[in-house]
């Protein structure tokens, strides 16, 4: 197998699995912690995060993360409901992931070397998801407005 250089992304998506922040595109060696101190924030923020982020500390933001597994032992069974409530949150942002691989160009190797070409595709793909997102919301809104 080739090696490949990667390129990565630090996206955080709501509720409505639309994609409020997507930073910078950096190499793929730099840790997601890094990734994330580059948001400059005065409110607080609540986020739910892998285990990369395991132990982040920072004033405003909080990251949630499950539990790790203590060596030698195993999880209680509250520890494994929670992270099932976790991993069950979780999901929807690996959807969001998944529809934005979905588009070729996002997931194959980038030949194209341009300064900031690699940023734009992940942003413009960000965006169709968001633009998708809105009309699938008009369209049921509109639609509910018909049913009897």
């Amino acid at each position: 197998k080739k090696k490949a250089h990667t390129v990565k992304n630090l996206m955080i998506v709501d509720k409505h699995r639309q994609v409020i922040y997507l930073s910078s595109t950096v190499e793929g060696r730099i840790h997601d912690k890094r990734l994330l101190e580059e948001i400059h924030s005065n409110k607080r923020i609540k986020l739910r995060g892998d285990l990369g982020f395991y132990g982040y500390q920072h004033p405003f933001i909080t990251v949630q993360t499950p539990q790790k597994k203590p060596k030698g032992k195993s999880l209680t069974e509250e520890q494994k409901r929670e992270n099932q409530k976790h991993n069950g949150l979780r999901v929807k942002i690996e959807h969001v992931f998944a529809h934005l691989k979905s588009l070729k160009v996002v997931k194959d190797r980038i030949r194209n070397y341009k300064f900031g070409f690699k940023h734009l595709v992940i942003l413009i793909a960000a965006q169709l998801h968001n633009f998708k997102l809105s009309i699938v919301r008009l369209c049921s809104l509109t639609l509910n407005q018909f049913v009897l």
